[in-house]
């Protein structure tokens, strides 16, 4: 059994800090071992330095040399990427044990995907039910998925030392790394067609995964609990502040207390909140300005009684502190231990 299946087996058993102590400790070694030299120097070796040093051999000649210096670099640089990747797979395996009714489309929403991915939604659809389809094929003990559909796609083997050592995925850190530390111009990028499978498309998937370390952060000590406490509280929030200002409609229907939110008060949660990840209706224009959003309210929301700044300005200030309080309040609630 590869590491990467047992830390999927104990994210689903709910024992996530051994799944977490196996993914920081016992993983990095698998990929990648050193010992000091006698001129204090750390000599790598394992199977990732193995696998970048045969990458970087058939690079061009005026690469291979900058290659060659940042070597070690390179190396870290692929195991943070497939301890990152790894991590992230433990994630999604803890959510739906921490939710059991999930659908696809809430798996979907809840994947910290690299937002320079360049994929549509159906397509995220179905990489999601490739990794579940993958997981009960490995032995994952998953609940149910009622709307899991058996279309025969390939799976993925969640082989560790396979996905380091893969040449895309190598490539792809070694881009990464590349624009990370400006060490030239280039900036990678999926292509919009995907013929690859195997290994190489759980390459593709996790892609540069910048995005993802900022999700779900490099370091040990970041718990996958909270990361998906955070998320349930802000499936939480979502209904919540959206009561709230259904509520504040029905008392005073003519104020227009849901188009301020639409247009401004939930843009601003969403972006001030944006580690919870709520799922706040939201409409174009955002109208960041009190002028711009009174002008868009009186073309638009004709029912809507005194549309001048001061009365605008008052009710938006009013709906944002109570959600602002709200939110707060929740917080408190929920992490005060």
């Amino acid at each position: 059994m590869s590491i990467w299946i047992e830390i999927l087996k104990l994210g689903a058993a709910g024992k996530s800090e051994e799944a977490m102590q196996i993914l920081e400790v016992d993983l990095r070694k698998a990929l990648r071992q050193y010992s000091e030299s006698s001129e204090g120097s750390r000599e790598y070796f394992g199977p990732v330095p193995k696998a970048a040093g045969g990458f970087i051999s058939k690079l061009p000649t005026n690469e291979k040399g900058l290659a060659r210096f940042h070597e070690q670099d390179l190396v870290d640089h692929i195991v943070d990427d497939v301890v990152t990747a790894v991590k992230r797979t433990l994630l999604l395996v803890g959510f739906i044990r921490l939710n059991p009714n999930s659908t696809i489309n809430e798996l979907v929403e809840f994947f910290p995907w690299d937002p320079d991915l360049k994929r549509d939604a159906e397509w995220k659809r179905k990489r999601i039910i490739t990794y579940l389809s993958s997981m009960i094929a490995a032995g994952i003990p998953l609940p149910p998925i009622t709307d899991l559909p058996d279309d025969g796609s390939d799976v993925y083997n969640f082989d560790e030392l396979a996905f380091a050592g893969s040449n895309q995925r190598i490539e792809n850190s070694w881009n990464d790394f590349k624009r990370q530390q400006d060490l030239d111009g280039y900036y990678f990028s999926i292509e919009d067609t995907d013929t690859r499978s195997g290994v190489n498309a759980e390459s593709v998937d996790y892609g540069t995964i910048t995005m993802a370390k900022v999700v779900l952060g490099s370091e040990p000590e970041i718990n996958p609990e909270l990361i998906l406490n955070l998320h349930l509280l802000g499936k939480s929030l979502t209904t919540e502040l959206t009561t709230l200002v259904d509520e504040m409609h029905t008392t005073q229907p003519k104020n227009g207390f849901r188009p301020i939110a639409w247009h401004n008060v939930f843009w601003c949660m969403l972006s001030d909140y944006e580690g919870l990840h709520m799922s706040l209706k939201v409409l174009d224009p955002y109208c960041e300005h009190d002028k711009e959003l009174c002008e868009h309210l009186a073309d638009n929301y004709r029912e809507i009684t005194s549309t001048s700044r001061p009365v605008i300005n008052r009710r938006r200030r009013n709906l944002h502190e109570a959600c602002n309080d709200r939110v707060i309040l929740r917080v408190r609630e929920e992490f005060a231990a």
